[in-house]
């Protein structure tokens, strides 16, 4: 998949083979690998870059709003795209990913940017503790 960000880079990010098969369970259909996966975008938000931030902006808040109230009747109080993109950051940070390829992955220009998803789990801390112990 590629997305573009604020930085004006494309970065390739695989998908794993559980999201893989809950598109192909919902009925996503296979495409070519320069397609968008979720086609909320149309050939003409791409005409300019001012009309690509509208568009996704839009998108955005629409996919928020309509997030939230599913995710409210269900109970999880806070959920938005800005918290899945914290998630996937940290949850990388925490499984052990180099901290330059999370940056690379989120199309961070600077590491400082990504050094905020650097909230390791006491878990994971004591877990590299530990790697003393196996010297």
């Amino acid at each position: 998949m590629k997305i573009t960000s604020k930085t004006h880079t494309q970065t390739n990010i695989l998908l794993t083979s559980l999201a893989v098969a809950e598109l192909l369970t919902i009925g996503y259909q296979s495409k070519e690998d320069e397609e968008l996966i979720f086609p909320w975008l149309t050939p003409e938000d791409f005409a300019e870059e001012h009309t690509l931030y509208k568009a996704i902006s839009s998108k955005t808040a629409y996919i928020n709003k309509v997030a939230a109230s599913i995710t409210q009747k269900l109970g999880i109080r806070r959920f938005s795209t800005h918290a899945i993109r914290h998630t996937f950051g940290t949850t990388l940070i925490n499984k052990g990913a180099p901290i330059t390829s999370i940056a690379k992955l989120m199309g961070h220009g600077s590491i400082k940017t990504t050094e905020i998803y650097a909230k390791l789990a006491q878990s994971v801390l004591d877990e590299h503790v530990l790697l003393l112990d196996h010297q």
